[in-house]
């Protein structure tokens, strides 16, 4: 048996079609596949959240793994103090050739992923993240922002709008208005 491959999917990413996993199926088959969800005691306590809120989310990446094994994959679901922990922890049970895993939504969640590799010492593959349509296109021109003009979500939302054709009517806003905020 090869060595095996393994995709983490944090839990704002229980996708039917994850990017990580269909990478991870160009590399190896299914069942050389392991995936890792993390419950990180750390980050569950990182900001005041909800109680239930909490309870939802580790239920719904539960469900997952659960949906995940169905179809054959290997899921390794783990509750520890950390990721980093957690992830050494699949790493020294399993000893995979390598890990993938679709970048994080947040600045702080990309820049650990990023980090990843030599804190593994493991190859990392972070793939782009494809949950939000501006991180496949960044269509906003920030340097044809005028120097009177503050970078502003109003221009970026006229923007997204420009770019995608969502509610315009040619190049302008379809019933004439930009918002109706007033």
């Amino acid at each position: 048996m090869s060595q095996p491959i393994s995709v983490w999917i944090l839990g704002d990413q229980l996708l039917s079609d994850h990017p990580a996993l269909a990478a991870a199926e160009a590399e190896a088959d299914r069942a050389n596949i392991r995936v890792v969800l993390v419950q990180a005691t750390q980050r569950a306590q990182k900001l005041r959240y909800q109680r239930k809120k909490l309870v939802l989310l580790f239920s719904a990446m539960r469900h997952y793994a659960q949906e995940l094994g169905e179809p054959g994959y290997h899921v390794d679901y783990l509750t520890a103090p950390t990721f980093t922990i957690a992830l050494q922890d699949h790493i020294d049970s399993y000893d995979p050739a390598q890990l993938f895993t679709m970048a994080a939504a947040d600045w702080h969640g990309r820049t650990y992923q990023q980090s990843l590799s030599d804190r593994l010492n493991l190859p990392v593959t972070v793939l782009p993240n494809t949950q939000f349509l501006t991180g496949q296109h960044n269509p906003y021109p920030y340097d044809e922002v005028e120097d009177d003009k503050r970078i502003v979500q109003e221009y970026f939302y006229r923007a997204m709008r420009r770019h995608f054709n969502v509610l315009m009517d040619g190049d302008d806003p379809a019933g004439g208005e930009w918002n109706y905020d007033k």
